[in-house]
This record gives structure tokens, C-alpha cells and sequence, in this order.
């Protein structure tokens, strides 16, 4: 994840503007986030090209279903 966030976030956000403050970073990196875990599609064969939180949040809905 590491490398995505460096690769796909800040080789990009750094060539566009410049930071001053440590909120502006933050700032960017939780929209990156944002995008990574609710509308950027994954590759790996166990996520079939779904976004993580439609997967963890699955999970978890499949998981109260079987509890009630």
C-alpha cells in the first residue's frame, strides 16, 4: 500500500502543488484514501475488482446476518 500511496498520490499531488502546512498534507493523503478504499477498483485475484470497502463492509453485513 506503501508503494501505491507514493506511485498513484504523491509523485502526482507533489508535481501539482506546493504543501506549506502539515494539515494540507493530511488533507490529501485521506482524499487519496478515500478514493483508494471507495471508488478505486483492486486488482488481486481475491478482490475481482471490487473496492476494499465494499468488501469489508460485505464482510461485516454477512457476519451480522449470520449472528441474528
Amino acid at each position: 500500500m506503501q508503494g501505491t500511496i507514493l506511485h498513484e498520490h504523491w509523485r502526482i499531488a507533489f508535481r501539482r502543488r506546493y504543501f506549506r502546512k502539515r494539515f494540507q498534507l493530511q488533507a490529501s493523503l485521506d482524499g487519496f484514501l478515500r478514493f483508494y478504499n471507495f471508488e478505486r477498483p483492486h486488482q488481486g485475484y481475491r478482490t475481482k475488482g471490487r473496492v476494499p470497502a465494499e468488501i469489508f463492509w460485505g464482510a461485516i453485513n454477512t457476519e451480522v446476518r449470520q449472528e441474528v
